[in-house]
């Protein structure tokens, strides 16, 4: 057998090679394609770096808003806390009606601080049983009585808003897991995505190497 026959018959084969594998190559690429543009389909992907981008704003929204919400909670606790400790300690009303921030029992107050200035004023000109100082007498009592009722309506109030503000706290809570959630979910769709995408891009480089090498040598 001559050196060129066995030359020309290594060369057949190498070139059966080639071309097989570039056969198998070229079958990989269509499959890995019609892999990636499936999972880019089924999760519809067109665009899935704005949707991360959406998803990420409205995570950075409502972790913002966890936090607004869980400051004015505390505040709101401490507030309701302080108040129930002036009142068990006997803490003035002007105290509480500062502490609890409540308009009504701050009015209450104010006028009940008149009506005693007036009365202060008048008992030493008409002493304690005029009629008017009388009069004054029940004006206080009846203001004390109502700013009792306002007091413990207060403190009550505060109780609600606590509790409102506590269930605010917690809506926004389960919207910032949601958000979470589906900002991971993207993050693995997205990293599958890129694997099956640089699967298709080497198996396309390969593929196009072996078909280089399958072409007819220029002479």
């Amino acid at each position: 057998i001559s050196l060129g026959l066995v030359g020309s018959e290594m060369c057949i084969r190498d070139r059966k090679f080639l071309e097989q594998r570039a056969e198998e190559l070229s079958q990989k690429l269509e499959r890995t394609e019609q892999d990636l543009q499936a999972y880019r389909e089924n999760y519809n992907l067109v665009s899935l770096e704005e949707k991360q981008n959406v998803v990420l704003g409205r995570l950075t929204s409502f972790s913002g808003s966890v936090t607004s919400a869980r400051v004015e909670r505390i505040a709101i606790e401490t507030r309701l806390s302080q108040a129930k400790a002036l009142v068990a300690s006997g803490g003035t009303p002007q105290e509480i009606a500062k502490l609890t921030e409540n308009g009504a029992l701050s009015s209450t107050v104010a006028q009940i601080d008149e009506r005693e200035s007036e009365q202060t004023v008048l008992g030493q000109k008409y002493g304690r049983n005029h009629p008017r100082m009388l009069e004054i007498g029940r004006q206080i009592g009846a203001l004390s009585s109502l700013r009792e009722q306002q007091i413990r309506s207060a403190i009550a109030e505060l109780g609600n808003q606590l509790a409102n503000a506590l269930a605010h706290e917690n809506e926004l809570g389960v919207e910032l897991a949601k958000s979470e959630a589906e900002n991971l979910s993207l993050d693995k769709i997205g990293v599958r995505y890129n694997v099956l995408k640089r699967e298709v891009d080497t198996t396309r480089t390969t593929s196009v190497s072996y078909t280089h090498l399958t072409l007819p040598t220029k002479r």
